[in-house]
């Protein structure tokens, strides 16, 4: 395989792409929460925040990456180990570089407190730092996930478009309508982590699936994927009739809760990242509507 095509391939597999919706869906979500609550969108700020968000999150995979490869748990030849090392290294490194560089543009462009929206930044930095470099492999590191793809990047994204004081939505509303994403989220690490079960078990990881156990991972599964359209439902019910529209993705959920019993771990951490996506897309129609 050519020098270049081999690190095109292994820069595809350190950025992990497919994970990217979970804090998109975020960034969008807060975005349309700060228009049709508050009437507010700054374009320049749009732009700036998805920058910000985006490279956070890549700036993560790659720590991941580097820590997986580091730790030598995928079967790889150590020549690709050696080069999937360096370069996510360097990826990483370039990655928080034109993070910090586009937050630092959208704090002169953006009317919000410095001091919270760099609190806001700061966390999301450590939290994706820590995570990518094996926080994950514990219950800690995935409640820590759930926390920045939830409510932290929304309320980033909404503070960033209405500034820090005088807006509509409070912060635990701001949680309530995050909640969704949370689960979502904790879906997919779940997933990974009941996938890979025994292997964790082999390495001393204490995640939630290797404490509970394979069946009650699979109930613990099936909650988390289930338990987001209540929460629209709940929604509907109290606020406005479009939150309904997401229910169109719940057989799709369904059919992922039936997989997890019937061992089809393999492809499920993609196939919930996908329901997530579709998921997500209607959520936040359902927001601006």
């Amino acid at each position: 395989m050519p020098l270049n095509s081999n690190k095109f391939t292994i820069f595809l597999k350190s950025l992990q792409p497919w994970t990217f919706p979970a804090s998109i869906l975020s960034f969008l979500l807060g975005t349309a929460l700060a228009w049709k609550k508050d009437g507010k969108f700054l374009l320049l700020n749009f732009f700036l925040t998805a920058l910000v968000i985006f490279f956070t999150h890549a700036a993560g995979n790659f720590v991941n990456s580097f820590y997986e490869a580091q730790n030598r748990r995928f079967f790889i030849s150590p020549a690709t180990r050696r080069v999937t090392v360096e370069l996510s290294a360097q990826w990483a490194i370039w990655s928080y570089v034109l993070a910090t560089a586009a937050f630092g543009c959208l704090t002169v462009a953006s009317e919000a407190e410095f001091r919270q929206e760099f609190g806001l930044y700061a966390t999301g930095f450590l939290a994706s730092l820590l995570h990518g470099g094996g926080l994950k492999n514990i219950v800690l590191g995935e409640v820590l996930a759930c926390g920045i793809f939830g409510p932290l990047s929304i309320l980033f994204a909404y503070i960033e478009q209405v500034g820090s004081t005088d807006h509509q939505l409070t912060y635990l509303w701001i949680a309530v309508y995050s909640l969704p994403f949370v689960l979502f989220t904790e879906a997919i690490f779940h997933s990974q982590n009941t996938r890979d079960l025994n292997s964790d078990r082999k390495a001393g990881h204490r995640t939630l699936a290797t404490l509970v156990g394979p069946q009650s991972s699979c109930y613990l599964h099936t909650l988390l994927l289930l338990f987001p359209y209540v929460v629209t439902s709940l929604l509907a019910s109290s606020t406005s009739l479009y939150f309904c529209i997401p229910v169109i993705t719940i057989p799709v959920a369904l059919k992922l809760c039936v997989a997890c019993f019937e061992g089809e771990h393999f492809t499920l951490p993609q196939n919930i990242a996908l329901l997530d996506s579709a998921f997500g897309i209607l959520y936040v129609i359902s927001v601006v509507l």
